[in-house]
């Protein structure tokens, strides 16, 4: 069960982590479906997959917490941050805090490709292939 204190004080300091009502890229859904096997919706918001990744992080930190520490260190999760996140917010639940910093590099992670995706056009025609 949530602890909504908890939550209320975490919203204070970290709004951004829990004022996720937009729809999550397509395709971070189907990453955290597979990587993560847990069900949202196709079309979840990110709220949905923060509340769904949360209840299976806290069920890792229980049941399996090697399997979590390697899933976090494939992700590339910032063990510093995820430390001073959770040290800093020692009322809420750490599931859904380390839930959002892995949706949050899920979505770095698109950007980066996004922006290293280059027009062909821009390449100059005696470096194309």
């Amino acid at each position: 069960m949530m602890d909504f204190k908890a939550v209320d004080a975490c919203k204070k300091k970290y709004d951004h982590i829990y004022t996720m009502d937009t729809p999550a890229d397509h395709r971070i859904v189907e990453d955290m479906r597979k990587d993560w096997s847990i069900t949202i919706p196709a079309q979840a918001s990110e709220e949905q997959i923060i509340t769904a990744l949360g209840e299976e992080v806290n069920r890792l930190i229980t049941q399996d917490f090697q399997r979590l520490i390697g899933l976090l260190y494939r992700i590339d999760i910032s063990e510093a941050n995820l430390k001073k996140l959770l040290r800093d917010n020692r009322e809420s639940e750490a599931g859904r805090i380390i839930a959002w910093m892995i949706l949050e590099r899920q979505k770095e992670k698109f950007r980066s490709r996004e922006q290293s995706r280059k027009d062909p056009s821009d390449i100059p025609e005696d470096d194309r292939w």
